[in-house]
Parts: structure tokens; C-alpha cells; sequence
């Protein structure tokens, strides 16, 4: 049973996010996961966001999984947002802005758009390069820019996307790759690296299930193996947080974050926008 241990009264699913996302093939039969952004080494294409107006299943951190359709760029929008031709907000961060393990209407910018005209151009995994180059392709005219800073791990990201060479060119001032008319390719060129994950998955889980017997399921019973998997589910982000923690930053990294302020500062004033930054603390 993937659903014995209780939280908040209600079942925790155990089930992994490719289990989860095969069970549910009739519930939801153009699904995909939730996926990291691409680099289409065949049509020099970085991806910033995912797949246009498919489900996406993404992660579980309160017992069940969020479930939401993506815009036609890719992000957590409803679609229509599109159509406006000028905002109250335009919101820009990773999954806490993204709303990752909260369903609409619960996220930040659904709560938001009750009174305002809200888009959402947060994304999971990304740091404040990734984000730099997301507002310089997608922005929409908008009347404030809420950048959210997450102390836990945006400069760990920033670490890592300095390495990206397409990612470093937003910073120069004219690079885009005008991704709004390149969403065919992108969609694509995603949805066949997820096909053929996901097809290697489903072997894998086939040879399992042929190979597990009675011992292996009474073996996992007696070693409390769903118990196990719940602590770690709670914890595994403090485990990663705290890795995080302890890696030093160099000036380097500091002064291209310095640089991509100024970027986003210079844009919102040639945009007329206000721009906040929103400082997100963490425990450690």
C-alpha cells in the first residue's frame, strides 16, 4: 500500500514521480515530468522553461504531487495570462515562485492574481543568471518585477550556470535567442529526451517487478523501508541545504551577481517597471 503512513490526516503517496505519472496514464495521457531545461546541441537552442501547454507532474513534498498545465512558453501559468498586453506583476525566481508541491489556486501568484494581473516566469533549479535570461526573453510590460532571491541555494545555481557558455551571454547586452518563436523546437527536442527516459524507466521497472518475490516485499517490511522513505522524503532538502552551506564562493562569483543586478535594475527602468527584490532567508 503506497499510501499507509498518514500526514495531515491525509495518505502520504510514496509512489515515485515516474510510478505516480504511469498509474495515472488514463487520468492524464498527455503528462510529462517535470524537467530540468535543455540544451538542443542540434538547433544551438537553450531552453529556459519546459514544455508548452502539456500536464506536468512535478514533486511531492506534502503527500501528494502538484499537478498543472503549462502555458505556451512552458511555465505555471493558466494561458490566458498571455493575451494581456500589460501587468500588475510579473513574478521571477525558482520553485518557491514556480510554486513547486502546491497546486493552483494555492501558489504565490494564484493567490495574487485574486486582485491583480499576475505571470508567473519562475522555474525550478534556476538561479539569478537563468532568471536574468528568462526576463530578457519572456517579458511581458508590466507595471512591478518581483525578483525573489532564495538565500539556500541561488548562488550555489549561479555557481553552476557561470559554466553554461549560452547562459553567461545573457549578460552581455544585446544576446537573445528570441525563444517565443522557437517554442516548436524546444517543445520537441524535450519531449523526445523525456520519451526516451521515461521508456528506459518503464524497462527497468518491468525487470524489477519480474525479479522481486515475497522475500524482498517481507525483507522491506521487517527493515521498515516505508518509513525510511518518508524521513528521507521530510528531510532530503535540509540534507541538501546544508551541503549547500558549506561550499566557498569566491569574489568572482559575487561580482557577476553585482553585474546581473545592475542588468535586471537597468532593464525594469528601460521597461518602466519597478523592480523589488524579495530576499527569502534560510535556516542554516
Amino acid at each position: 500500500n503506497y499510501f499507509s503512513i498518514q500526514r495531515n490526516n491525509k495518505p502520504f503517496d510514496f509512489r515515485s514521480s515516474f510510478k505516480y505519472l504511469n498509474d495515472n496514464k488514463k487520468k492524464y495521457p498527455n503528462a510529462v515530468l517535470l524537467t530540468s531545461t535543455k540544451f538542443d546541441d542540434k538547433n544551438k537552442i537553450r531552453a529556459l522553461a519546459g514544455i508548452s501547454k502539456k500536464t506536468n507532474i512535478c514533486c511531492n513534498e506534502l503527500g501528494y504531487y502538484m499537478v498543472y498545465e503549462s502555458d505556451r512558453y512552458g511555465f505555471n501559468n493558466p494561458d490566458l495570462i498571455w493575451k494581456n498586453k500589460y501587468i500588475d506583476y510579473l513574478l521571477i525566481g525558482d520553485s518557491f515562485v514556480h510554486g513547486n508541491s502546491v497546486n493552483r489556486p494555492n501558489d504565490i501568484a494564484s493567490i495574487m492574481a485574486l486582485e491583480k494581473k499576475v505571470i508567473n516566469l519562475g522555474y525550478p533549479g534556476t538561479g539569478p543568471l537563468h532568471q536574468l535570461a528568462v526576463i530578457k526573453e519572456y517579458f511581458l510590460p508590466s507595471k512591478k518585477i518581483l525578483w525573489f532571491f532564495y538565500e539556500g541555494n541561488d548562488l550555489y545555481e549561479l555557481k553552476e550556470e557561470l559554466n553554461d557558455s549560452y547562459l553567461k551571454k545573457y549578460i552581455e547586452d544585446d544576446f537573445k535567442q528570441e525563444l517565443k518563436f522557437k517554442q516548436n523546437l524546444i517543445d520537441d527536442y524535450i519531449l523526445n529526451e523525456f520519451n526516451k527516459f521515461f521508456n528506459k524507466r518503464l524497462q527497468e521497472e518491468n525487470a524489477n517487478n519480474q525479479n522481486q518475490d515475497k522475500y524482498i516485499k517481507l525483507k522491506q517490511t521487517l527493515k521498515f523501508y516505508k518509513l525510511r522513505l518518508f524521513i528521507k522524503k521530510i528531510f532530503q532538502k535540509e540534507y541538501e541545504y546544508q551541503k549547500i552551506s558549506k561550499i566557498n564562493y569566491n569574489i568572482n562569483l559575487y561580482q557577476n551577481y553585482e553585474k546581473i543586478l545592475k542588468k535586471i535594475k537597468y532593464f525594469s527602468f528601460e521597461n518602466n517597471s519597478e523592480l523589488y527584490l524579495i530576499y527569502l532567508p534560510t535556516v542554516f
